[in-house]
């Protein structure tokens, strides 16, 4: 399998997906903090002064650029006969689907890590330090690593089961989107408060005060809360919501990085299977 795994990287450095992928990565930074920047310039008083909050921002868009490039990089393997070929020369299907999971799962992190590293050289350099503590960036940041090894796994499976390119691409990128969606819906309730401020009132003495909280009817309770958190803690693509909202490390961050793992194995383990029986002609 080195050999396959050797191939691929040559074939990685020299495509030109990945090449844009990387440079979007990039440049979403660079925007990110070059508008920040100039909102620094323009009205100080109300703009924010450090590059807290980007840190994570580029994961919210994340899982649609991993399914992007991990479409295009197996289909081209399908529609120009390379796994036939492969094959042929004497390759196992396993270690086409390893070799391509390691390539796919390399890239990604390459993007994800470009990002990272403009967010913090450029929030440096033009905006004020961070204020989140480095325990928690480098606590979010090795968590996140496991997030996006368990995106990857889950699009190369899906790519690796369709034999168009086309197809292929579209089936990762709106799954991407559901996923993102979902995990930005369950989100937003998880963060409705428990109780809401009622209107003013007049007390007895002819007072105008405030009346007492109310229970807010779309607050998740009991077994339907539990549920809804187990849902945006184990899919990748709310993981990556959870570090980008969070100013402090999640509270099941331990947890997190557990749920990645049980995705990348269930979803490779399940690739590899189904790929081993797939026809290929």
């Amino acid at each position: 399998m080195s050999k396959l795994i050797s191939a691929n990287f040559s074939r990685l450095f020299h495509s030109m997906i990945f090449r844009l992928c990387m440079l979007f990565e990039f440049g979403f930074a660079v925007f990110a903090v070059g508008t920040r920047f100039r909102d620094l310039l323009i009205a100080p008083e109300y703009a924010f002064h450090t590059a807290d909050g980007l840190w994570f921002a580029g994961g919210i868009y994340f899982g649609i650029i991993a399914a992007v490039f991990t479409g295009i990089w197996v289909g081209t393997d399908y529609s120009d006969g390379t796994i036939r070929n492969k094959l042929a020369v004497g390759h196992t299907r396993g270690e086409i689907y390893g070799a391509n999971w390691v390539v796919c799962v390399s890239a990604a992190l390459m993007m994800h890590v470009v990002y990272i590293v403009t967010i913090a050289g450029l929030g440096c350099l033009l905006l004020e330090p961070f204020e989140t503590p480095v325990r928690t960036l480098v606590l979010c940041s090795l968590a996140s690593i496991v997030t996006v090894v368990a995106m990857v796994s889950l699009f190369l499976l899906l790519a690796m089961l369709i034999h168009s390119k086309s197809t292929g691409v579209v089936v990762a990128i709106l799954t991407a989107l559901a996923l993102t969606m979902a995990g930005v819906t369950v989100y937003s309730k998880l963060q409705a408060p428990e109780y809401i401020e009622s209107s003013f009132i007049m007390n007895e003495e002819g007072q105008i005060v405030q009346g007492e909280p109310v229970p807010n009817p779309n607050y998740l309770r009991g077994t339907k809360r539990k549920v809804y958190e187990f849902i945006m803690d184990f899919q990748p693509c709310s993981q990556m919501l959870e570090y980008a909202f969070s100013e402090e490390p999640p509270k099941n961050l331990a947890v997190l990085p557990v749920y990645s793992l049980i995705v990348t194995v269930g979803t490779s383990l399940g690739g590899w299977y189904f790929f081993r029986r797939k026809d290929l002609k």
